[in-house]
C-alpha cells in the first residue's frame, strides 16, 4: 500500500507538502501542488480514510437497521436517507435475519460518498 511518505519521496517535497495537498488546505504553489498530483497519480495512491476518520474522530457515516428492505416504507426510508446524505455522509443500512441455524445475524450494505 502507497504511503504520503512514498509520495513524498517521489515528488522530491515533504510529507507536510503532501498532507496540504492532499487536505486542500494552507498554501503549495502551483508547481509543487502538479509535482505532487503526478506522484500521486503515479503511485495510484489513494487517501486512508481510516486514518483520516480516526485523526479527525468521525466516519462521517450514517447506520440504519430496517427490518426488511422490501418492504415500501423502509425501501422508500432507505432510499431518500441516500439521497439526503450523499454529499456529506456514507449510509451503512443493516438488515437482521433470522436463520434456523444461527439465534441471529445481520447482513450489511454500506454506501458511501
Amino acid at each position: 500500500m502507497v504511503g504520503m511518505r512514498d509520495v513524498a519521496k517521489k515528488a522530491g517535497v515533504s510529507l507536510s507538502t503532501v498532507s496540504l495537498v492532499v487536505n486542500g488546505n494552507g498554501y503549495v504553489s502551483d508547481d509543487m501542488r502538479e509535482r505532487v498530483r503526478k506522484a500521486m497519480q503515479l503511485l495510484n495512491y489513494v487517501p486512508n480514510e481510516l486514518a483520516r476518520n480516526l485523526y479527525h474522530d468521525r466516519t462521517n457515516l450514517v447506520g440504519v437497521i430496517v427490518p426488511a428492505i422490501r418492504h415500501p416504507f423502509f425501501a422508500t426510508f432507505t432510499a431518500r436517507s441516500m439521497r439526503s446524505l450523499r454529499k456529506d455522509y456514507a449510509l451503512c443500512c443493516a438488515l437482521p435475519q433470522m436463520r434456523r441455524m444461527a439465534k441471529s445475524s445481520m447482513s450489511t450494505c454500506c454506501v458511501g460518498t
